[in-house]
């Protein structure tokens, strides 16, 4: 989450009053034009399961001097120029402003300039906006490469990495097998964060940080519990886990397997097929912790299963982000589910909702 704080929660969710979607533009590294006036039409969209997780498309508008693009080191051309976008909210007499993302701008769609006596009165400018996994897909190895003897996932991170690189509290560093292959930059950085049972994410302010995978499937307590409106759809799918690998990452040779053999069970590998669920943590730091790991593992998964539930929440949901794992409560029906965010939608327009997907996990 963006912020826990919950005297701003209950701010946001009780008594926000004149928010605005504003911009900031940026050009190797320099703010270039720090408040921008943006169209309260569209959104950022996040998915966690894409290469390119953010997206947007934007119009900003202004009046006097142009920023419309003529020259390829303008604000807002497209060769690295980047552009920020926050919601700026007034609770009481205070004004925050809450970041949205930060974007490499890819294309520019549309300009227009309204003259008088050849003189720019005012203009506006159609972005389309991908956030900075997109930089790092493009900046691809020019030939295979692989890890330095020593190195760590953080440290290969950030030898890696085009854009800075956070380091998650709650996942600890481990050594990266010297056998590792990178074939590509972007794959290079999801096989180092698999390490720590992570995925490759962004803060919103475009710095690259590993957030657990899974959450869905192996957390218990919620981060947040929200209001919104449940869409909740019967049905039926695979996803599920019948056998189980556990490893360290301290000690490549500590590994342990556990499968449901037992063929009266309709999840046995037998009769459903085998479906493994891999996870990895420094902890398990001995053949009885990763044996004792994948035990555990295996009686847990056999109990779950996942569906996607589709939320829409009011103006507090702005503070959460893809791979939050929470309670959402349906005031109306009083049905409540808790799983982990796997996609958000922050509109443009603050007086729009915001909906979400969460992958919650059901006790069968």
């Amino acid at each position: 989450m963006w912020s826990t704080d919950a005297a701003l929660w209950e701010a946001l969710r009780t008594h926000q009053k004149d928010a605005l979607t504003v911009g900031a533009a940026f050009y190797m590294g320099a703010v270039t034009a720090p408040d921008l006036k943006v169209v309260q039409s569209g959104s950022v969209d996040v998915r966690g399961d894409s290469d390119v997780q953010s997206t947007s498309t934007v119009t900003v508008i202004g009046t006097g001097g142009s920023l419309v693009p003529k020259a390829k080191d303008a604000p807002l051309a497209t060769y690295g120029q980047e552009l920020s976008l926050r919601r700026s909210v007034v609770v009481g007499s205070t004004r925050l402003d809450i970041p949205l993302g930060r974007f490499r701008i890819t294309d520019v769609t549309g300009s227009n300039e309204r003259l008088r006596s050849g003189v720019v009165m005012d203009w506006s400018v159609q972005l389309r906006l991908q956030d900075r996994f997109e930089q790092i897909r493009a900046d691809d190895f020019l030939a295979a490469d692989g890890p330095r003897a020593g190195g760590t996932v953080y440290s290969e991170l950030r030898r890696l990495s085009p854009i800075p690189v956070q380091t998650n509290t709650a996942l600890a560093d481990a050594s990266v097998p010297l056998s590792t292959v990178y074939d590509t930059r972007i794959g290079a950085i999801r096989t180092l964060c698999s390490i720590l049972g992570a995925t490759p994410a962004l803060t919103r302010d475009g710095v690259l940080m590993p957030r657990k995978t899974d959450r869905w499937l192996t957390d218990t307590t919620p981060d947040f519990t929200i209001d919104g409106v449940v869409d909740w759809q019967d049905s039926m799918s695979n996803d599920f886990y019948n056998q189980v690998q556990v490893r360290s990452t301290v000690n490549n040779d500590l590994v342990a397997y556990s499968s449901i053999t037992d063929m009266s069970n309709p999840l046995a590998v037998g009769r459903a097929g085998g479906r493994t669920y891999k996870t990895a943590a420094p902890i398990y730091d001995t053949q009885a912790a990763v044996n004792a790991a994948a035990v555990t593992y295996r009686d847990r998964l056999a109990n779950r299963r996942s569906r996607t539930v589709d939320v829409v929440c009011t103006t507090e949901a702005l503070l959460l982000d893809v791979g939050d794992f929470g309670l959402v409560k349906d005031t109306l029906t009083g049905r409540q589910v808790l799983g982990e965010v796997t996609s958000i939608r922050y509109p443009l327009n603050p007086a729009e909702p915001i909906p979400l997907t969460l992958t919650v996990s059901e006790e069968r």
